[in-house]
């Protein structure tokens, strides 16, 4: 997931064309982050490892927020993008809130 969304980030402005839908773009962002922290969720609830089971929220919230951060960086150096805090707000609402429904569908067995 994390290499779809560098490639993405990779597209110049010019070849995302003009935002249809003013906002629609955080709701993107909200959908494909969470996808992100629901497939972490998953991974590092799962793992055969017990400290990676018991901590994998702090994990996810270190790992996916970084990424999050380095996207929006990244995306400075592409021409026709630029970061923008809104991006990461709704980035991290979606890790934050997939990675909970996650946890609360399927609990963490120690």
């Amino acid at each position: 997931m994390m290499g779809l969304i560098t490639l993405e980030s990779e597209l110049s402005g010019a070849m995302l064309g003009p935002a249809l839908i003013k906002g629609l773009d955080k709701v993107i962002h909200f959908l494909i982050f969470g996808v992100l922290g629901w497939l972490m969720a998953r991974g590092f609830s799962n793992s055969s490892k017990a400290y990676v089971r018991r901590n994998f929220s702090w994990l996810i919230i270190l790992v996916a927020f970084s990424f999050a951060v380095l996207d929006e960086v990244h995306q400075s150096m592409i021409p026709g993008r630029s970061p923008d805090v809104w991006d990461w707000i709704a980035d991290v609402s979606g890790i934050v809130i997939f990675m909970f429904w996650y946890k609360k569908r399927y609990p963490v067995k120690n």
